[in-house]
């Protein structure tokens, strides 16, 4: 058996929690969201997307637990969620065609900018909830979302 001076003891110590620490900060992974409009001639505004991690903050834009602002590219734009823990995720984005960083509607409530949510579905005269829209995110991960 390996014997240290007393007083290398803590050095040592110190050196395997640092090691323990660097093994969970491994296990983060990054949640990758590749976009589409559905009408390739709405490519023009940004693409404001937000990454929410649970059903209680679910839509609650001020909750979400990382938001972007991307240009919309022609033929897709790309949005990468970096070192996030193994869980489950929700993704609801919109491009801003005029600008004004909201989701615009008609008077109904109906929007007329396109817009999507993770695993792209869709409610029925509401947004989908946290459980259908939240993708299972364990190691890295690619999705693809159609905004319509």
């Amino acid at each position: 058996m390996l014997r240290l001076p007393t007083y290398h003891r803590p050095a040592l110590l110190f050196a395997v929690a640092c090691m323990s620490l660097g093994a969970t900060g491994a296990s983060a992974t990054d949640l990758t969201v590749h976009f589409k409009v559905a009408d390739d001639a709405a490519t023009q505004g940004q693409i404001q997307v937000a990454l929410f991690g649970d059903a209680a903050t679910w839509l609650k834009n001020s909750q979400r637990l990382q938001g972007k602002v991307i240009d919309m590219t022609p033929g897709g734009t790309t949005v990468v969620f970096h070192g996030l823990a193994p869980g489950r995720y929700a993704v609801s984005a919109f491009l801003d065609q005029d600008g004004d960083g909201k989701l615009s509607t008609n008077v109904a409530g109906i929007p007329r900018e396109p817009y999507g949510f993770s695993r792209d579905v869709r409610g029925r005269f509401a947004a989908p909830g946290f459980d259908a829209a939240a993708v299972d995110v364990q190691s890295d991960t690619t999705i693809e979302m159609t905004l319509k």
